[in-house]
């Protein structure tokens, strides 16, 4: 048989390693979501602590350095995962303009 002939998914998961018929120079894993490539940004603890020793942000900031596209998860987990971090670092608040500002001292 030929591999022209078999479903989709099937040609997928034998292409999946790295010799691709595809012709990509890197071939990416048919489920993106569940192995974060190197290109991924990921909310941790150290990424957060180093946009706060930089400059005051808002958390409305924040949820914008980790955008839902690049982290890959869900704005609510994204959300869930920051407010934890914050409250691990537990970062100075000022209020600049109205709206609360964390930041943190080197």
């Amino acid at each position: 048989k030929r591999v022209s002939e078999m479903p989709a998914a099937k040609r997928l998961r034998l292409d999946a390693g790295p010799q691709s018929l595809s012709g990509k120079s890197t071939p990416q894993p048919p489920s993106g979501k569940t192995t974060p490539s190197s290109g991924d940004v990921q909310v941790t603890e150290d990424a957060v602590r180093r946009y706060l020793t930089r400059k005051p942000m808002t958390t409305k900031d924040l949820l914008k350095k980790f955008q839902t596209k690049k982290t890959g998860l869900s704005s609510e987990q994204t959300v869930n995962v920051l407010a934890q971090i914050l409250k691990r670092l537990n970062p100075e608040r000022k209020m600049i303009n109205d709206k609360m500002h964390f930041s943190l001292k080197e």
